[in-house]
């Protein structure tokens, strides 16, 4: 019986080693918390936020659905809290669309998120509250991480999360991280590395790189976290290998960070903090008032694709920003400057003659904003519209007024609103032209080509707005001679005095007049450098048409 029951006991230890070994490897995380006494009524009342990231390319084992946090002061006893798996999040976890950079199947790295929440009353007010939660087993093996030599300790390979808040003088929202890691990136390249760091007290932010930590227990005093130990050429400040040796810099308003990867492949493990400093109700000085970190490890591979096309998603916001239009343009067909295939049906209603295949995006002519879903996140866009208008099947360009852009889950998104409706239904062209002042970037580090033109289809468009019999060619006014170098004579052959206006392909106006019925003007475009322009007008009637001139 005894032999049997050392046997039993050695069997369950197998059982527990093979488990450890086939769990899921977390890769990382973030552990952040708001106040929700406002609205609960309750003071102290705060909800505690653990986000984790898992792969399991090397081992498959789920991420449970739920999680131990101990929170710890100075000022009172330790509190225990569950954290539960959010609404939406159920073990194995969500799986994340990362959008790698390299396509190629043999460095596939797949990477799941969960979420985990629980809402907490603190014991009173207190400098040095610590939340911390010690993450299921386990951190990849360190002897498999290029950068860490070991993690600090080598009894717990568990990812450590701890966020702190000083409530003393205020209650407080800790810092978020908005942007879902991309977990593969391209050595050898330029890579950009997204947290889109935000804060919503107007508090100052400090971000900086910091060292990923160890603890024995979740309870333990945090000042006895054990730093993690770089391998030899990097440090806390240089995590990565870069060309040339060069430092990393990190944006310190977003957290962002864009470096010249080096050659070196292989997986680096890195972690940034946020430390909040809010105003004393004295004016005097700063005070810390709560403080997060974001770990995660990161895949550099050797990148033997193309640089990644930044390409836009389908549907249309009707105005109501909570409203998406479901119904989805499925045709593959879109255009871009710098290839003809040989078989495109539309390709001469191209405005750039140039063809390329992708999504179209679908719009609705009674929306007020086009919606743009970018598959790869950006950074460094232009606060305004100037780089995108709209082409419309008789050549008239819409010019886009205004750009709105929001952080979704994996991606970023941009709300692009037209100066008016389009007025036919049918195949439009949207038209993105690069800002060399201040060029869009893709998290991959390449940057969008100097011309984009996209298909948009548009529909259900009002009578209204559509072609009408008013109307005509007659209205239509005529530009000669086009392509011009000197001047240009306009004439009007409406029974209507006409308003035009010239800017350039990036929305910027050169030119106004007016033009009475019947008659002609001539237009000075001499000093106007070299390209296509565009003139706008609009009759008595506020009917607006647009046509393009050529500056020779």
């Amino acid at each position: 019986m005894k032999q049997y029951l050392q046997s039993t006991i050695l069997l369950f230890a197998f059982l527990a080693i093979t488990c450890n070994l086939q769990a899921d490897h977390i890769i990382g995380g973030e552990l952040t918390y708001r106040y929700i006494g406002d609205s609960t009524g309750i003071n102290n009342h705060y909800q505690i936020t653990q986000v984790l990231y898992a792969t399991d390319r090397f081992t498959n084992f789920p991420m449970g659905n739920s999680l131990s946090m101990c929170i710890r002061s100075s000022c009172f006893p330790n509190q225990t809290v569950t954290l539960q798996a959010a609404s939406g999040f159920n073990t194995p976890g969500r799986i994340v669309n990362t959008n790698n950079c390299s396509n190629s199947g043999n460095q596939n790295f797949p990477i799941f998120i969960m979420v985990y929440q629980a809402n907490v009353v603190l014991l009173g007010r207190c400098s040095d509250y610590h939340f911390q939660v010690l993450a299921q087993c386990c951190r990849v093996d360190e002897n498999n991480v290029t950068n860490i030599s070991n993690y600090g300790s080598s009894t717990n390979i568990q990812n450590l999360f701890i966020a702190f808040l000083n409530n003393t003088l205020a209650n407080n929202d800790s810092p978020t991280f908005d942007s879902t890691p991309q977990t593969m990136l391209c050595a050898g390249q330029k890579v950009n590395i997204f947290q889109n760091v935000t804060e919503s007290n107007g508090d100052s932010l400090d971000i900086r790189f910091s060292n990923v930590k160890s603890l024995g227990s979740v309870c333990m005093d945090a000042s006895n976290a054990v730093n993690s130990v770089f391998a030899s050429g990097f440090e806390v400040d240089k995590p990565f290998n870069t060309t040339g040796n060069a430092a990393i810099p990190i944006n310190q308003n977003t957290g962002n960070i864009s470096f010249e990867a080096g050659p070196v492949i292989g997986l680096y493990v890195f972690s940034v903090t946020v430390d909040e400093y809010r105003l004393h109700p004295s004016g005097n000085f700063q005070y810390k008032i709560g403080s997060v970190s974001r770990e995660l490890m990161l895949n550099f591979v050797d990148c033997t694709d193309p640089a990644i096309v930044p390409n836009f998603l389908r549907q249309s916001l009707p105005g109501n920003f909570a409203h998406f239009n479901t119904a989805i343009f499925t045709n593959y067909r879109a255009f871009m400057m710098g290839y003809t295939p040989k078989d495109s049906i539309v390709f001469a209603a191209s405005p750039t003659g140039y063809a390329y295949p992708m999504r179209n995006v679908l719009y609705d002519c009674q929306d007020s904003l086009i919606t743009l879903f970018l598959r790869q996140q950006i950074i460094n866009n232009t606060a305004d519209a100037s780089q995108f208008f709209v082409v419309g099947p008789d050549t008239q360009v819409t010019l886009s007024q205004r750009l709105y852009f929001s952080q979704n889950e994996f991606s970023d998104t941009v709300y692009l609103k037209l100066s008016q409706p389009l007025r036919f239904n049918g195949q439009h062209f949207i038209v993105i032209l690069k800002d060399s002042l201040n060029p869009m970037l893709t998290v991959c580090g390449s940057e969008f080509v100097d011309t984009m033109v996209y298909s948009l289809q548009a529909s259900n468009c009002p009578d209204n707005l559509s072609v009408s019999s008013e109307i005509t060619p007659q209205f239509r006014p005529t530009i000669s001679p086009n392509p011009a170098e000197h001047t240009v004579s306009i004439f009007n052959p409406s029974s209507g005095r006409l308003q035009f206006e010239i800017y350039d392909l990036q929305g910027r106006r050169y030119r106004t007049g007016e033009i009475e019925a019947r008659s002609k003007t001539t237009c000075q475009i001499a000093e106007l450098t070299s390209g296509v322009y565009v003139i706008v007008f609009q009759d008595e009637h506020g009917r607006r048409l647009t046509q393009k001139i050529l500056r020779q």
